[in-house]
Formats: C-alpha cells, structure tokens, sequence
C-alpha cells in the first residue's frame, strides 16, 4: 500500500496543474516591476532635461530684456530659474550667465555671474554665434545639473554606495539684448 503511493505520486505531481499560474506570476513580475520602474525613471529625467532648457532660456530672456541689470536682481533670475525644476530637488542646479562682446572668432567676457562662485564661465568664449558682427553683444546661459535617479537617491549615507551614481545634464542658451546693451555694474567683471 505505501509502494502503491510512492509509485503514484510522482505521476500526480506531473499531471498536477494548480499553481502554475502563481508560479510564472513569480518568475514574471519582477521583470516586470523593473520595467515599469524603468519607465518611470526615464520619463522624469526627460522631464528634468527638458525643465534644464527652459530654465536656460527664461534666464536669458528675462536678463536680456533689461537695459540695466543689478547683481541683486540677476541673483533673483537665477533663484528662478532654479526653482522652475521643482519638483526635483535631489540636486541642485548651477545656473550661471555671461555677457560677451564678439571679437573675430572668439567673444570676450564683459561680465558674469553665477549661483555659485566655483561655477564661473570661461573668459573667452571659443565658440560666438556666426551671425554676429565684431563688437556685438550676447549673453550666454547655462545650467548644469548631477540628476540623481530616484532609485539611487538616499539623504543618509547607504552601505551599496549607489549614491555616488548621477547623470550631468545640461543646457546653455545665447540671447542678443534686446535692448542696445544689458548692462550690469556691480557684476563681476572679468
């Protein structure tokens, strides 16, 4: 009689089909999750990169319409333009902007500021818009940010280091004053 059930049983077990259903549901529904993830991770750094450009060109054109510019009001465009990337607020974006005055093939900085003072733009810029005769001014603005992906974001120091993992973004934009010259004297000068 027990012979008779050991014989049976592995014959039951095979024809058996209940739970095969939960079974592959285990083996697919971390694949799944990853990719669901994914997605969601993707489509807030295109959002982020996107929020980059615009931030770029309201600080531009908000600095190029004005004749004159104080540093106090500059500082408050950049503070702008920082939060135009709520809601992200893993890292912080450094917005910086520039005046140049072309000079042949090259523009050379009148001045600048910028978020931070480590942050400053070059002093001859390598690379003027073409359109532009000798002696025209451009402002030139750009933000750079480290994204952090969420799923590495942690505010405390984590044992796996996933931390450390972010991806330069960036965006720059040239604008011409609108008006004869956007001045700014009390601006770093180069």
């Amino acid at each position: 009689m027990l012979a008779r059930f050991f014989n049976a049983a592995p014959r039951r077990f095979a024809s058996d089909r209940r739970g095969v259903a939960v079974v592959e549901f285990a083996i697919i529904a971390p694949l799944l999750i990853m990719i669901y993830l994914m997605m969601v991770e993707a489509s807030q750094a295109i959002d982020t990169n996107k929020k980059l450009d615009r931030s770029a060109y309201m600080v531009a054109d908000l600095i190029t319409q004005q004749s004159s510019i104080s540093r106090q009001d500059i500082d408050a465009v950049l503070t702008l333009g920082r939060n135009l990337l709520r809601p992200y607020d893993r890292s912080v974006a450094q917005i910086s902007v520039a005046m140049y005055k072309k000079d042949g093939g090259s523009g050379k900085m009148e001045w600048w500021n910028a978020t931070d003072i480590s942050h400053k733009p070059v002093a001859v810029d390598p690379s003027p818009p073409t359109s532009l005769a000798d002696g025209d001014l451009y402002l030139k603005a750009a933000v750079d940010l480290r994204y952090k992906p969420i799923l590495t974001y942690n505010n405390s120091q984590d044992s796996l280091n996933l931390t450390n993992f972010n991806i330069s973004m960036g965006s720059t934009r040239v604008l011409v004053p609108r008006m004869d010259n956007t001045e700014c004297a009390d601006c770093t000068k180069n």
